[in-house]
């Protein structure tokens, strides 16, 4: 996984989430896992329901622990949908 110990020092480049979900969705196919049942908690697990919603074939079922979910003030569900 990108950033973590033993990796290349390419996470460097990574500047917003949608990196993140195509530096991820490189990995996941060159280790041979697209379709498989993964797993993410925390800011991963936000990670991995991004990575679902841009490829839905890379992953087969998704267990999502306490998925890290920002509001962007700009959305337009909050726009439609106002507090």
């Amino acid at each position: 996984m990108p950033g973590c110990p033993g990796a290349d020092p390419s996470h460097l480049s990574l500047d917003d989430n949608s990196d993140w979900v195509c530096a991820c969705l490189d990995l996941i196919e060159q280790a041979g896992l697209t379709g498989a049942d993964m797993t993410g908690a925390c800011l991963g697990g936000s990670l991995l329901a991004d990575l679902a919603a841009h490829s839905p074939r890379s992953v087969g079922r998704l267990a999502l622990i306490a998925p890290f979910v920002y509001r962007c003030l700009n959305d337009s569900f909050s726009l439609i949908h106002p507090r």
